[in-house]
């Protein structure tokens, strides 16, 4: 018998006030750090651990975009979307919800002459909570991408990150970033207590004039948490990716793997395809 997909309301609860609604990501680690403007949108697919009866199309999508306001200075943008739907053979028709998430505006600083740029962001908190009318579909969006992105879809707080990232280029086509810095959480309406996270990111990749290879490992440590050892105050997964390129567009497809077990008892893997349109 198929276990009941509501399961999933206090698991994601559960999780959530072990990190008090934090996350550690912006926009996604895999947009092109180095690419000058353009859009990016994102289509993941989570793969959940216990067997819940969800539709094909239950997913979450990210549009970002990045474009250029002076010649060091970029502007970059996030919308999420997350997408649910319950398909319970010979049961109930429970339908479909879907809702937007906190929508994502920052800078980027990208000095000339140098390995390093910087990020400095806010997102609107304005996704659905988790006992309104869309709930449902706020838990998935958390849960698709919560190492990275949780805050796209967290309620009852205002996150501002900083991020610094450096990137090393060879000329025999590999390069490595590295990324991190603080999430500092600001109470909104039903939560008492501001709290801060840190972030960080590894990432290698091969790049040849067709295509990009690379694997990644992200993680985010609680450090307003009061107990607890760091096992137990932070999240970590790997992360697989193939991106093709072909001229200005750069579609793409990645994998992602929980590494923690709390995690792991939720989501097995996300499946993520994605499409890059550079207008540098």
């Amino acid at each position: 018998m198929k276990k009941s997909p509501y399961r999933l309301i206090p698991v994601f609860c559960a999780i959530m006030i072990l990190f008090a609604f934090s996350s550690l990501g912006a926009q996604s680690i895999w947009q092109d750090p180095t690419s000058w403007e353009g859009i990016f949108i994102e289509f993941l697919k989570p793969h959940y651990a216990d067997e819940i009866d969800l539709s094909f199309l239950t997913s979450v999508t990210f549009l970002s975009a990045r474009f250029p306001m002076t010649r060091n200075i970029n502007f970059s943008g996030e919308l999420p979307f997350s997408y649910i739907k319950w398909d319970i053979p010979q049961g109930p028709d429970l339908g479909a919800q879907q809702t937007f998430g906190n929508p994502y505006f920052g800078l980027e600083y990208h000095p000339r002459r140098t390995a390093l740029f910087f990020e400095l962001g806010v997102r609107a908190p304005l996704a659905t909570g988790i006992e309104g009318e869309n709930g449902e579909a706020t838990i998935n969006g958390g849960l698709t991408d919560f190492v990275d992105r949780a805050e796209a879809f967290a309620t009852n707080a205002i996150p501002v990150t900083g991020f610094v990232n450096y990137i090393f280029s060879s000329r025999t086509g590999f390069s490595l970033r590295l990324r991190g810095g603080p999430s500092f959480w600001f109470a909104s309406g039903d939560r008492e207590e501001s709290e801060t996270f840190i972030m960080y990111s590894a990432q290698v990749f091969y790049e040849t004039d067709i295509f990009r290879f690379g694997g990644g490992f992200s993680g985010r440590y609680s450090a307003s948490m009061e107990d607890g050892d760091f096992g137990e105050r932070s999240m970590h997964q790997l992360t697989f990716g193939l991106d093709i390129i072909l001229g200005m567009f750069r579609p793409g497809a990645y994998i992602r793997i929980p590494l923690d077990e709390e995690y792991k008892e939720i989501i097995d893997t996300v499946i993520g395809i994605s499409l890059g349109i550079d207008f540098d």
